[in-house]
């Protein structure tokens, strides 16, 4: 099924993996107003509220593996939702507009329409200089080590330490720090807290650490099983 399947789930982040069916249902309802209406300011405002509620479920999802395609779709639907309340203008037969508005609507639906073209661009250019360039592996392995070294700091404090560090921060950092929990247990030690999709499959929350150690799902845990196993029965040998 993920083979056949991977092209809906692998351009989202592994806990949105649903997304991909959100995506094809924007199309479908931004093309149902074209049914059900007559009127082109009617179908208009369909496709505006319909990319409304797109970008709302997209700001607070945030789907897109990488945040700067995120953003980039954010702006394209915004610049949607733009070009649709310009166009509603032509669909009014009651009200005449002057050949200079004409003129200033018709090119500012053309420069919004080609935008995200640009933005896009930028988009790409910024992407392929953070992942090929050879600075980013070397700020990636300090980011790494720093990360050690802090969740080493962490896990060295007393309980009383931690509960009082969880209710100094703000929301926000408790939801970071929950999310970066959530991601380190699941693509790591293999245990989710909620439904997320890794190289083992769907991980939902009833999953057990019994079940994902019998699958081998943490590669150090079996390394440093099969070594001990190895130590164990060369002191057999010796011994007999």
């Amino acid at each position: 099924f993920r083979r056949r399947w991977g092209f809906m789930f692998y351009r989202f982040r592994p806990d949105v993996w649903w997304w991909g069916l959100f995506y094809i249902g924007k199309g479908i309802f931004t093309n149902l107003g074209y049914l059900f209406f007559r009127e082109g300011i009617a179908q208009m405002y369909w496709v505006m509220l319909t990319l409304a509620v797109y970008s709302s479920c997209l700001t607070l999802f945030f789907p897109w593996r990488l945040r700067a395609v995120n953003a980039l779709d954010v702006y394209t639907n915004t610049a949607l939702i733009f070009e649709s309340s310009l166009i509603a203008v032509y669909t009014s037969t009651q009200t005449e507009v002057s050949s200079s508005t004409t003129s200033g609507i018709s090119a500012a639906i053309v420069s919004i329409g080609f935008s995200p073209f640009l933005i896009a661009s930028l988009v790409a250019t910024y992407i392929l200089y953070a992942h090929l360039h050879p600075s980013s592996s070397k700020a990636r392995a300090s980011e790494i080590e720093l990360l050690s070294k802090a969740l080493e700091s962490f896990a060295t404090c007393d309980v009383q330490e931690k509960i009082s560090f969880m209710e100094r921060v703000d929301e926000w950092a408790q939801s970071y720090i929950m999310s970066a929990l959530h991601i380190i247990s699941s693509e790591f030690d293999g245990v989710s807290h909620k439904a997320r999709l890794t190289d083992q499959g769907l991980l939902s929350k009833t999953s057990s650490r019994s079940m994902v150690d019998s699958k081998s799902a943490s590669p150090a845990k079996s390394y440093f099983s099969t070594n001990s196993s190895n130590n164990n029965n060369n002191n057999s040998n010796s011994s007999s």
